[in-house]
């Protein structure tokens, strides 16, 4: 048996360790020690260096910070060259607070109206009228007839157009005008004539689609030499969409058509008016005599009213106008107009959006209030600062001495405060305070106390020499 397989290795022979001299085993041991520290030094050194950019970064935002506060020192109300200006200033100041208010009031006020639908009903007026071509009456004797162009060949044209009347809204609150086919969802117009005479098609359909150039009107050209019948079947755009109510729900309701949250909210003041919430669970709804043939049981839970009312549900029905086409005359009119009512949405909704609009920070009238405000702010800073100024001549020139020796004492304090050194010249129950560590200087103690133990570190780091 040999060797490998006596000693029991995993390895081959080749990867087994093998026994080093002592002084080796030190020296190599000594190098794993020192290429650690150095690592661990490494590590220490880049934390601490990243330690010290975040300290640098966070005093460079400090400094770059705006100022915000425009409120201006009471003792400039001892000034007396400045004191009514002062005032002033202070009255400006609680003015605008106040309309601050009334301002942010009157956009809830507008956030709140905007997420209900505000919609106004307008007049559609319809006009119908037709011409005729080609007509026997209208070709002389030697007219020559061109199947090309269609010169000679009897024909009418049918033109429906639609105007949305102002009614009584005034020129501010009319909006943006809008054309006829924006207000139809489709229109379907059916001919009375006999369709082995004329090959054309009797129907013609419109639909809406959505990158539809909007029209103010439509036209139908057709060939014929017959006066004729024409029906003109109209379905409006409702937003949001219009329904139809069947039996007996329209009856209890008192209303023919409206929206589904309409019909939702016309049951549920129903519900309330007669008091049909069970007492002791207020999610079921009691049926009462009128209800109990819509419910179909006694009682239902809130959350199914929709499912119930859906049950009801009819399509709108559509406009239909009659007109006869005529082509005994070169152009024949409708008797009459056809007004149509519509639920259009109401324009001030729209100058709503518009005043909410200028509020965004994006928007340039919000952008210049920004700015004037941060010019107030400044221009506060710098009457402080000359208060400040103002106050410490003052006291200068009244006993020179004495200031002096105070001043100095002061500026004494906060240099060791700020280097970090005995605090001989505070007294004891003033550091106790929280307000004595909230004090302007404290950012600053901060980042050379910081300052210096990275110094320090820093020192100690580079002490520790290579391993060659």
């Amino acid at each position: 048996m040999n060797s490998y397989s006596q000693m029991g290795y995993s390895q081959s022979p080749s990867q087994q360790p093998t026994q080093q001299p002592a002084s080796v085993q030190n020296i190599y041991t000594q190098a794993q020690a020192q290429q650690t520290a150095q690592n661990v030094n490494s590590s220490q050194l880049g934390q601490t260096k990243k330690r010290q950019s975040d300290l640098e970064e966070a005093l460079k935002q400090y400094k770059k910070k705006r100022p915000t506060d425009r409120s201006l020192p009471p003792s400039i109300q001892g000034i007396d060259s400045v004191r009514e200006q002062s005032k002033m200033y202070d009255d400006l100041l609680r003015f605008e607070k106040r309309l601050d208010m009334i301002s942010a009031h009157k956009r809830s006020q507008i956030h709140d109206s905007l997420q209900r639908p505000a919609k106004t009903t307008r007049q559609l007026r319809v006009f119908i009228s037709n011409t005729a071509s080609g007509q026997p009456w209208q070709q002389q004797q030697d007219g020559v007839v061109n199947f090309e162009t269609g010169t000679g060949i009897p024909a009418w044209t049918l033109k429906i157009e639609g105007r949305l009347l102002d009614g009584n809204t005034t020129k501010a609150n009319r909006g943006p005008p809008r054309k006829f086919s924006s207000l139809l969802k489709s229109m379907i117009v059916e001919f009375d004539r006999d369709s082995s005479l004329y090959p054309e098609s009797s129907i013609v359909e419109w639909h809406r689609q959505p990158a539809e150039p909007e029209k103010d009107g439509f036209e139908i050209k057709r060939r014929g030499d017959q006066s004729l019948k024409a029906r003109i079947i109209i379905h409006l755009d409702h937003i949001p969409e219009k329904y139809g109510i069947s039996e007996p729900l329209s009856q209890l309701l008192g209303i023919k058509e409206d929206s589904r949250a309409g019909i939702i909210t016309h049951m549920w003041a129903y519900v309330k008016q007669n008091n049909l919430l069970d007492k002791e669970d207020r999610r079921i709804i009691k049926a009462d005599d009128n209800l109990k043939s819509i419910f179909g049981c006694d009682s239902i839970y809130y959350h199914q009213l929709p499912e119930v009312v859906q049950k009801f549900l009819l399509p709108v029905d559509p406009v239909v106008l009659e007109y006869n086409i005529m082509v005994d005359k070169e152009q024949t009119f409708a008797e009459h107009a056809y007004d149509i009512e519509v639920d259009v949405e109401d324009p001030i909704k729209q100058k709503m959006n518009n005043t909410i609009s200028t509020y965004m920070p994006n928007h340039e009238l919000s952008q210049k209030i920004s700015q004037l405000d941060e010019e107030i702010s400044q221009s506060a800073v710098a009457v402080r600062n000359a208060v400040i100024k103002r106050d410490f001549l003052d006291e200068f020139s009244k006993d020179s001495a004495a200031f002096i020796k105070n001043w100095i004492n002061s500026q004494s304090r906060d240099l060791d405060l700020i280097l970090g050194t005995e605090h001989a010249n505070v007294p004891l129950e003033e550091m106790r305070r929280a307000d004595f560590y909230r004090r302007d200087w404290v950012q600053e103690a901060i980042i050379v106390a910081e300052s210096k133990l990275y110094a320090e570190k820093k020192s100690k780091l580079s002490q520790v020499n290579p391993v060659n």
